[in-house]
């Protein structure tokens, strides 16, 4: 928001979150306070497409440990099934079940794991979204893949910028159930990654589980 001229300093004012909060690399925000930090940028910027500016942004090195994992996996597939088994420590707000079938096509399915408002549901679910294609377009060399996103909310008013995401396809139906569905094909999945390190993908996994472990989680 800063980058398009919005004063951060207001639109924290509106929910009454503390600056500093944002300075630690630890620091997470409570469900309602989400929800009326989202409402709050809605009504300051009159922006319908947070969501997805968000979702721009993330990229593997988003997720501190664990992302280093995902940049040292051999394939999309295995990075798939890295994530999965750590997924929480990306966000509690939603699960990830991640499963391939006989023909080797995958789908990667986000679910909200707690009740919120409308409004809140649609920014997260466009930030997914987002963030998942970002990532795979990452991957993929820039150039994105072939598959398919599949979000449980109404086409938006900034369609153009999903279909200018080519050769991704999203879909929208907001009478599905609520959530995210990714389907990716072999080829995708299969896709071999540049610094593949099936030692150091171990390692982290090891280490992100001690981390769990350790806290008592």
């Amino acid at each position: 928001l800063r980058t398009q001229g919005v004063d951060p300093s207001a639109l924290l004012r509106m929910p009454g979150i503390e600056a500093d909060r944002f300075e630690r690399r630890d620091a997470t925000l409570k469900p309602l306070e989400m929800e009326e930090f989202i409402a709050s940028a809605r009504r300051l910027t009159g922006c319908s497409d947070l969501g997805f500016e968000l979702g721009r942004l993330v990229k593997m090195t988003s997720h501190d440990l664990l992302g280093y994992g995902m940049l040292s996996c051999r394939s999309i597939d295995e990075v798939m099934r890295l994530v999965v088994r750590h997924y929480h420590l990306m966000t509690e707000t939603f699960t990830l079940r991640y499963q391939r079938d006989l023909a080797g096509s995958g789908e990667a399915i986000y679910t909200p794991a707690m009740a919120m408002p409308l409004e809140t549901l649609r920014f997260y679910l466009e930030a997914l979204a987002i963030a998942h294609d970002n990532q795979l377009r990452l991957m993929l060399g820039g150039t994105g893949g072939a598959y398919d996103i599949y979000m449980a909310m109404p086409a938006p008013p900034h369609l153009l910028r999903y279909q200018a995401l080519a050769p991704t396809r999203f879909h929208f139906d907001e009478s599905a159930l609520p959530g995210v569905r990714v389907v990716m094909g072999p080829a995708v999945l299969e896709h071999a990654l540049p610094y593949a390190d099936v030692n150091l993908v171990k390692e982290i996994d090891r280490r992100v589980d001690h981390v769990l472990v350790r806290r008592g989680d």
